[in-house]
């Protein structure tokens, strides 16, 4: 506690009791005037943080933490992403210092991953104010470990990033630390952010720092829409172009059957955590600028007397790469999003995979997203993974041209009904069919081929299909043989029908697809099924969804390796030599080296 205005000593004591009237000499008024104009001034003045070696020196802000304070104090919402262990949390707690002391009345609010986090920031705080003289102290009101509160009206207040601890909260300055990591597999962190959002839309300052993780958490979506600060350095995933011979985006507004359509899919997009594409008045509104330090702008350290000792460079990262992943060195230096832990993707297929994911072309009545046009002579393959029917899990479908191996089509519901799922597979290949008869550079019949998962639901979707005709779904239904099973399954028996997955062929067109995307040879253009494969992980000796997500997409991608295995050994062994590898085969050669 403070000590009683009679017994303080200004020279002696730390703690400055509130209430206590400061003589003010009139080179300190100047000092004063100083600091709140310039606060790197201040900093470097007055402030004092302590080294590795526990040393007590003057904050000399590096040159990138200048740069980060500039763009702080010239915007009001800034996003921060930074390398690891690059004093971010440092600046922070200078900053937030700064503000407490020299704006009257702040509320301050310092929010972290969990209670234990936010305390030692606040006890960061504390300890560069307890360095400062007495004549820019304020006056101490309240200090327990998790609030500190002064008598210039400010004061600063610790919080976990949870949606409870931030109702009720309208922070004048909200600072998040390490906000990727807010959420683990809870999605906690996108509670936490509808909680607080309200209470900063129309004012106060937000500070928001941290190292990367997935790109599917609030930060990401944060980040990935902010404009970039004329202070920061450049930041971009260097990753291999895509397959096309240009990587400019295509700029395009989706066309949408019907306003259903759209709102249904807007609902999609914000069930699955996806942001639905902004106007320019929102992208303005929402207003975060955003500041990126590369590794090699941060010290190595600084020596007793506060000197930088040198900058990170390629001895540094060879020191630390003994310790770490490709990955990890990536998303915790590199800052490069990275897949969910023991995910199917590493870092760099996943930012090659965020530079072909693409709104819709057009959305039909019926909510199938189609991503490509249908092209005149091409083969057609549409996969069909059977489920929903108030499940929980979904019906998934998937269509891809051959052989260039492009995304054309999906459409995945929880509610449908297998007799709506009968009718769903009918109206996509007679798009296809229709489409392509019609066109006048279409030679023969329209090539299209479908396979449906031989599970509960699907037998039934099979049995159907084969009680209103064959000839009435255009196309061609394919059915497993050795080439996918591993068995002699060839039959024309019902039970025989359709597609089969097993463990063991699950897990080898898993790393079979998994092996196309690693090598540029599939560009994935749904965002939905992008988010589906950044929370696909290893689960004991298979692979499924992460807890909380969904992988129905995933899955019927695996039956669409399946079905084009199929197609070429059964009806087009000609495309062997056409496609850009050959799944069978490549799967085998991922399992032995696996």
């Amino acid at each position: 506690m403070p000590r009683p205005l009679k017994t303080y000593d200004p020279d002696k004591d730390q703690l400055k009791p509130a209430g206590f009237v400061e003589k003010y000499e009139p080179w300190q008024i100047e000092e004063l005037l100083k600091c709140k104009e310039d606060p790197l001034y201040f900093f470097r003045n007055y402030v004092y943080v302590k080294t590795q070696a526990g040393h007590s020196v003057k904050l000399n802000p590096y040159h990138y933490q200048e740069r980060l304070l500039k763009t702080v104090i010239e915007n009001r919402k800034v996003i921060a992403m930074l390398p690891r262990q690059s004093g971010k949390t440092t600046i922070a707690a200078a900053i937030i210092l700064y503000y407490s002391i020299f704006f009257k009345n702040q509320r301050i609010i310092v929010a972290s991953k969990d209670l234990s986090g936010a305390r030692l920031i606040i006890d960061r705080i504390w300890d560069m104010y307890l360095e400062l003289p007495s004549f820019i102290k304020p006056g101490v009101l309240v200090n327990n470990k998790t609030t500190k509160a002064f008598d210039c009206g400010s004061s600063i207040k610790g919080i976990a990033t949870t949606p409870a601890a931030a109702r009720g909260e309208t922070p004048s300055f909200l600072y998040l630390d390490e906000f990727a990591f807010a959420s683990g597999n809870t999605g906690t962190d996108k509670e936490f952010w509808t909680a607080v959002s309200p209470t900063i839309a129309t004012g106060g300052k937000v500070l928001i720092t941290s190292t990367p993780s997935t790109d599917e958490t609030v930060f990401a979506q944060i980040w990935l829409n902010a404009t970039p600060s004329s202070y920061s350095d450049k930041w971009h995933d260097e990753v291999d172009p895509p397959k096309e011979e240009t990587t400019e985006k295509k700029y395009y507004k989706t066309i949408f059957e019907t306003d259903l359509a759209k709102e249904e899919y807007k609902k999609s997009l914000n069930m699955g955590g996806i942001n639905f594409e902004k106007t320019d008045d929102e992208v303005e509104e929402d207003g975060f600028v955003r500041f990126f330090a590369h590794w090699t702008s941060v010290p190595l350290g600084v020596d007793k007397d506060g000197k930088i000792i040198g900058y990170r460079d390629e001895k540094f990262k060879a020191s630390e790469m003994k310790a770490l992943t490709l990955d990890q060195w990536e998303c915790e230096y590199e800052c490069k999003f990275l897949g969910t832990s023991g995910g199917l993707l590493g870092a760099s297929t996943i930012a090659r995979m965020n530079q072909t994911v693409r709104p819709p072309v057009f959305v039909d009545r019926w909510s199938v997203r189609w991503y490509e046009p249908i092209r005149p002579n091409t083969i057609y393959a549409v996969a069909m993974d059977p489920a929903g029917d108030n499940t929980g899990d979904d019906c998934a479908i998937q269509v891809w041209s051959l052989p260039d191996l492009s995304q054309v089509a999906e459409f995945n519901s929880s509610i449908i009904t297998q007799d709506e799922q009968v009718k769903m597979l009918w109206r996509i290949l007679q798009r296809i069919y229709q489409t392509q008869d019609n066109h006048p550079d279409q030679e023969g019949d329209p090539v299209i081929y479908y396979g449906i998962e031989r599970n509960g639901l699907g037998m039934g979707i099979i049995r159907a299909i084969e009680y209103i005709g064959e000839d009435k779904f255009p196309g061609i239904m394919v059915d497993a043989t050795e080439i996918s099973t591993g068995k002699n399954t060839r039959s024309t028996s019902l039970h025989s029908r359709g597609l089969v997955t097993t463990a063991t062929n699950k897990k080898r067109y898993v790393l079979a697809f998994k092996d196309l995307l690693d090598r540029n040879l599939f560009e994935v253009r749904s965002s939905f099924l992008s988010s589906q494969l950044k929370s696909f992980v290893s689960r004991g000796r298979s692979w499924a969804a992460n807890v909380g997500a969904k992988d129905d997409l995933v899955m019927s991608c695996v039956l669409a390796m399946i079905l084009v295995d199929e197609i070429v050994y059964t009806y087009e062994p000609e495309l062997a030599d056409e496609l850009p590898t050959n799944f069978y085969l490549s799967s085998l050669d991922v399992m032995e080296d696996g």
